[in-house]
């Protein structure tokens, strides 16, 4: 089990590293970029990026992240790994920060986004809603990522 702990930490750190970036690609471009589009044109334009991500590998690479985050840390746990503590708030950190927050707060606004209708007012308000709340939750994505990362870099280095 400690044999595999080895090996699931500085995969752990990859791939929330790997992660982090796709979602840090976001806050410092995508949303500024389909924000100057307009309302309609930026909406339809996220709504097919929601529909194109979603893709498997995109998905694997996502989740199965958070499932490698908690094996690593439940093998440490059950091992007594050295840097367990680190592990584990690196798993903690992914799985809260990461995928919590995007099932929680980013998909809810996703879903909203596709079903209104686009060319309303009711569009427009929430597409500016959804610009604001969407990236500031992305943007605190990108950074529990980031954490999640180093965390277990750290952990992989002795702490």
């Amino acid at each position: 089990m400690s044999a595999l702990v080895s090996i699931l930490v500085p995969v752990a750190s990859v791939a929330a590293a790997i992660v982090s970036g796709i979602v840090f690609i976001f806050s410092n471009t995508v949303m500024s970029a389909l924000a100057r589009r307009g309302a309609q044109e930026g909406a339809a334009a996220m709504v097919a990026i929601n529909e194109v991500i979603l893709n498997p590998t995109f998905v694997a690479l996502f989740v199965g992240t958070g499932v490698v985050c908690l094996l690593a840390a439940a093998g440490a746990v059950i091992t007594g790994h050295e840097a367990r503590v680190l592990i584990v708030l690196g798993a903690a950190t992914y799985l809260l920060g990461m995928l919590l927050v995007t099932g929680v707060v980013n998909v809810p606004l996703n879903d909203r986004l596709a079903e209104i209708p686009l060319g309303t007012e009711a569009a427009a308000a929430f597409w500016n809603h959804y610009l604001d709340r969407w990236s500031w939750w992305n943007t605190f994505r990108t950074v529990a990522g980031i954490v999640s990362a180093l965390l277990f870099a750290f952990a992989r280095s002795g702490g």
